[in-house]
């Protein structure tokens, strides 16, 4: 009787240990299947699969050594962008050089003129680009949400599952509700403010008065702040409900794991290692589908960050040089332009940071 026992307690052993140890990558495939890790990569364009190489959400490899290069093949993508910048900046100081010779040359004709033609030359140049880069800033913000909306309910699954019962669903609520609310704030408040923006810009370039500079800077004003505020509450709110969850999910894993080791006779404490098992895997598995889930908002961002990028630094460089040759007014205007990119810029890594620091938190480790 006494070795019957042994024999059988020695064969639940083994099942156990065979059960949490052996079909380990089934496990995990069963465990990405389970949370939908699975979808995570059609979700993404074939130009971000390309981007992101041969990453996947289970598996997504040295993850500096793939940002590397998902980095190097963004860069070789956007050398056409970096050549469309410069045409406009060649032509953009074609017409300041001609303004500076008529506005010397010239006695007759009176400088205001010269001026408004050299507003509305450099408007004219630069209403095609900046119109297709807000377009595709707007495009980027919209893929990011709709990517959040693919990529957030599987980090709180697999977070869930990797025993942060109370922060996944937390961090999966601030997240979408943030989200939302900058998307909306971009597409419906910040886009519109920034063509509004330059259309006063260009009224200042053409008509001058210090009402219309201080409304232009005004409307930078709120841009910029409408996305910082956007920001700190969010880590504010994402910062509170962290320690408030982290410390409930630990203290619920450390009760039931000792909950199963006490309360089930002879076996409790392998079924609690077992279960320790699971949640290790799940583990695993929620860092590397938040590992994927970085890369992939990277690889959404990243081509339209740096042609919005190109057009940025190129005109900032243009609006440098045009101050040698040109009037203070064109070269104010030339200025706006590349603020308008700057603050296109704050708008789309606004949203991505959003993302990422969500991403982050889910990843956070609880521990059993």
């Amino acid at each position: 009787m006494r070795r019957a026992g042994i024999v059988l307690l020695l064969a639940l052993l083994l099942s156990v240990g065979a059960a949490a140890a052996e079909p380990e990558g089934d496990l995990n495939r069963e465990l990405a299947g389970a949370v939908g890790a699975d979808t995570l990569e059609s979700g993404l364009m074939e130009e971000q699969q390309e981007l992101m190489g041969e990453a996947t959400p289970t598996e997504s490899g040295g993850f500096f050594h793939t940002v590397q290069e998902l980095i190097t093949r963004a860069v070789l993508q956007s050398g056409g962008a970096w050549r469309e910048a410069a045409s406009c900046a060649a032509m953009l100081l074609a017409v300041c050089l001609a303004c500076g010779l008529c506005g010397t040359g010239a006695q007759n004709p009176p400088v205001r003129a010269v001026g408004i033609a050299g507003a509305l030359g450099i408007a004219t140049i630069c209403t095609t680009h900046v119109d297709s880069l807000l377009r595709l800033g707007s495009e980027t913000v919209q893929n990011l949400s709709v990517y959040a909306q693919l990529l957030l309910p599987v980090l709180a699954a697999s977070s869930a599952a990797a025993g942060s019962v109370t922060g996944a669903p937390a961090i999966y609520s601030i997240t979408v509700l943030f989200s939302d609310l900058l998307l909306r704030l971009v597409t419906t408040g910040l886009v519109p403010l920034l063509y509004s923006f330059l259309a006063m810009a260009l009224a200042d370039c053409a008509l001058g008065g210090a009402a219309l500079k201080r409304f232009r800077e005004l409307m930078a004003w709120v841009i910029s702040t409408g996305l910082k505020t956007v920001l700190y509450v969010y880590t504010a709110f994402l910062a509170i409900t962290q320690v408030i969850s982290g410390a409930t999910d630990a203290m619920t894993a450390r009760a039931a794991k000792l909950t199963l080791s006490s309360a089930v006779p002879v076996v409790g404490g392998i079924i609690a290692d077992a279960a320790e098992t699971v949640l290790v895997s799940a583990s695993m598995l929620r860092n590397s589908v938040g590992i994927f889930g970085l890369l992939a908002v990277l690889a959404v961002c990243i081509l339209p960050f740096l042609k919005i990028t190109a057009y940025w630094l190129v005109l900032r460089l243009t609006a440098a040089v045009s101050g040698a040759i040109a009037q203070e007014a064109l070269v104010s205007m030339i200025d706006a332009v590349a603020q308008a990119m700057g603050l296109l810029l704050a708008m789309t890594g606004a949203c991505a940071l959003l993302l990422l620091i969500s991403t982050v938190c889910s990843m956070k480790a609880v521990g059993l």
